[in-house]
């Protein structure tokens, strides 16, 4: 999906763009105030997403700062179906974020472990959530 040198060329797109941003803040006249509150707006999103992205891609240990973990859990829960190409066709998703999600679904007890070519258990029933 994304390697070290991507999420390296976005920070750096980031501070490139946050810097403008600083400049044209400290030069703003009336005229220009909604687009420079637009501006940080745009920023602070840019900045979240950077964050989900690094979190991501560097892998946080229990996988739940996933922004789709949620809706993959509630997905698999109310579906009884747990697989990866299930939560990628369903969520939208690639494969490797997907196979994170089922990992830590695992890891979080809301389905079994891989059972060879049989489905996974889903253990959560919708009550427990």
């Amino acid at each position: 999906m994304f390697g070290n040198e991507d999420i390296k060329k976005l920070q750096d797109q980031v501070a490139e763009l946050s810097d403008k941003i600083d400049k044209i803040s400290e030069k703003q006249n009336s005229q220009f105030t909604d687009i420079v509150l637009q501006l940080k707006e745009t920023r602070d999103e840019i900045s979240d997403k950077k964050e989900e992205l690094k979190s991501f891609v560097e892998g946080d240990e229990e996988g739940i700062y996933d922004s789709f973990y949620e809706d993959a859990k509630e997905l698999v829960i109310e579906s009884r179906k747990a697989s990866t190409s299930y939560i990628q066709r369903k969520l939208g998703i690639g494969y490797s974020r997907a196979v994170k999600l089922i990992d830590t679904l695992e890891k979080e007890g809301v389905i079994g472990p891989a059972n060879g070519s049989n489905p996974r258990e889903v253990i959560l029933q919708e009550d427990d959530n």
